[in-house]
């Protein structure tokens, strides 16, 4: 009976994993065609499938989902530099600058804008934002 359970958690959390990737994708592809301020969470779960109340199990609002697009790739190449131990600074810095431009690149315009807009110094974020992205880079790069 417990591996009955174990399985079934497995895969419900794999199941949720799967449902967050797909709101994800579906954000960006719109946030690409239409830009961020065009869309709103009921396009975002159309798009994806979803009842407009699924879209809130997984983000408070609709800024956040900008956030979960920008942490995968940044979350990469975080764990990229991690194992460039003992490679020069200099090495370190174009591998980052050059992962970074391409994140900006395949995200595309519209999310680095709103990306950009929600960055903020964590010593001054409002209550409606998220400076957790600025302390990830600063320690980014401070570990190179």
């Amino acid at each position: 009976m417990y591996n009955n359970i174990m399985v079934n958690i497995s895969k419900r959390k794999i199941a949720a994993q799967e449902t967050k990737r797909k709101l994800i994708t579906a954000a960006l592809e719109l946030i690409k065609e239409s830009g961020f301020e065009s869309i709103n969470v009921e396009d975002i779960t159309k798009k994806a499938g979803f009842a407009k109340g699924t879209f809130y199990t997984y983000f408070k609002r609709k800024e956040d989902i900008v956030l979960a697009i920008s942490r995968v790739p940044f979350g990469e190449i975080a764990e990229d530099l991690d194992k460039m131990e003992g490679m020069e600074i200099i090495e370190k810095l174009t591998y980052y600058t050059r992962r970074f431009m391409e994140c900006v690149e395949s995200c595309g315009i519209q999310v680095c804008r709103q990306w950009i807009r929600d960055v903020l110094d964590p010593q001054t974020v409002p209550d409606n934002k998220d400076g957790q992205k600025w302390n990830f880079d600063c320690e980014m790069l401070k570990n190179i």
